[in-house]
């Protein structure tokens, strides 16, 4: 069978292709190699060309470099490693803030803990709420700003909202100037209670886009575990 020429889609014989028939037999008027047992066909090519139904190596590499960046493997294993680690993180602050000997020294280990362990937050704070204003209670690396901030501001009506905030850019926003921030990126979550507002953590990039949705949810789930450990919880 060696030689054998190939047929081609219509019927006809497709010059310059040869194919090597390993264990073969032949259907249709004996045109057709086609594989018997575990054997599969072996094919060569002929002046560069391939047979129709032959699939290349090219063009396997082809189709590799147009998956997108979520289907690639390596891709897809940081997202799994970042995600376990979010998780191994907000666990561990849940465990600190409910031992924490009180609500002020909870807030201030969230920020030293979330400043410590993602090198992407550029600075992290944490505001009181003190009637209708927020005072700083405690700062790290954070911009210079005001130590209080009234009911007015860019902080207060994030502080307002009922879930957390994020702005991805917050050059396009001229308000945050008041608070001291000028460029990349925040996210903001209230810590409430039933009785109210009781304080808000801020975590600032000074790169915009810096935040995802699982970092809105991490600072969420801390939020959460601080709301416990107030004194009307």
């Amino acid at each position: 069978d060696l030689g054998t020429l190939a047929v081609g889609p219509a019927g006809g014989v497709s010059p310059g292709i040869g194919v090597l028939s390993l264990g073969c037999q032949t259907v249709g008027g004996g045109s057709i190699p086609v594989p018997q047992g575990e054997v599969p066909p072996v094919h060569f090519w002929v002046e560069g060309r391939t047979p129709w139904n032959l699939k290349t190596p090219m063009e396997d590499f082809h189709h590799v470099s147009l998956m997108s960046e979520d289907e690639k493997p390596w891709k897809r294993d940081l997202v799994r490693t970042a995600a376990n680690r979010r998780e191994q993180v907000a666990a561990q602050l849940e465990t600190d803030i409910q031992a924490a000997p009180s609500f002020e020294e909870a807030l201030r280990l969230a920020v030293d803990s979330l400043k410590k362990k993602f090198a992407r937050y550029t600075a992290v704070s944490a505001y009181v709420a003190d009637g209708e204003d927020l005072a700083m209670l405690t700062a790290a690396n954070r911009p210079t700003g005001p130590e209080r901030v009234g009911s007015g501001g860019p902080l207060a009506d994030a502080a307002r909202n009922p879930r957390s905030t994020m702005i991805s850019n917050i050059t396009e926003e001229s308000a945050w100037k008041a608070v001291g921030l000028t460029v990349g990126s925040l996210l903001i979550a209230p810590v409430r209670t039933e009785a109210g507002l009781w304080a808000i953590l801020e975590v600032w990039s000074d790169f915009r886009d810096s935040f995802t949705p699982q970092d809105q949810r991490l600072l969420e789930r801390v939020a959460t575990a601080l709301g416990k450990k107030t004194p009307a919880a």
